[in-house]
């Protein structure tokens, strides 16, 4: 005689089913839509922290170029340049020889007497330039003891090809201000 089987309550017999494929479908379609929507903002995102990142150095590197300049008690001049590649900057101590130019590697930008400080490199293909602007052009000299700056209006304009403009300006007193043209960069000021 056989025993009849018996069930235990928690034991549930049941048929396992998997996915079709139309519910496949359906679930790749859906993660490729929420990810061509998340995209653009990630790409914005990291764009604006690249912007946000290049700005921070140039103001950092223009209160340098002044407490050197106070400290050292000699002029330290600090002017934007570039080329078909890229824009950069640089802060060095002007000599009786010689010249700088940003454009060339870091290290060696200036030949002659005069003496690099600061070279930075911004590669146009980060979608960044930086272009500047004052009554003499594209340059500010501090002076010795005072920190001062020569001329009073020098702009430096970062721009992002993707979101975001910024703008940094040096007074007469060499104090370094920010603001954000269009408003795109959060905690700036708008000019």
């Amino acid at each position: 005689m056989s025993r009849p089987v018996r069930r235990m309550p928690w034991a549930r017999h049941e048929a396992v089913r998997g996915f079709t494929l139309i519910e496949w479908m359906i679930t790749v379609a859906l993660l490729l839509l929420l990810v061509t929507l998340a995209a653009p903002s990630v790409r914005e995102l990291i764009a604006t922290q690249r912007l946000q990142s290049i700005h921070g150095a140039l103001v950092t590197d223009l209160q340098f170029a002044r407490s050197e300049a106070v400290r050292q008690r000699r002029s330290l001049r600090f002017e934007v340049g570039g080329n078909d590649t890229m824009t950069c900057y640089i802060v060095f101590a002007p000599g009786v020889s010689g010249n700088c130019l940003c454009t060339r590697a870091p290290g060696s930008a200036c030949n002659g007497a005069s003496e690099e400080f600061r070279t930075v490199q911004v590669l146009r293909s980060t979608g960044i330039t930086l272009s500047a602007t004052s009554s003499r052009g594209p340059d500010a000299t501090f002076e010795d003891i005072s920190g001062r700056s020569e001329p009073g209006d020098l702009r430096i304009d970062l721009a992002s090809a993707v979101r975001g403009q910024l703008r940094v300006t040096v007074n007469g007193t060499g104090r370094v201000s920010s603001c954000s043209p269009d408003g795109s960069v959060r905690q700036v000021a708008r000019c």
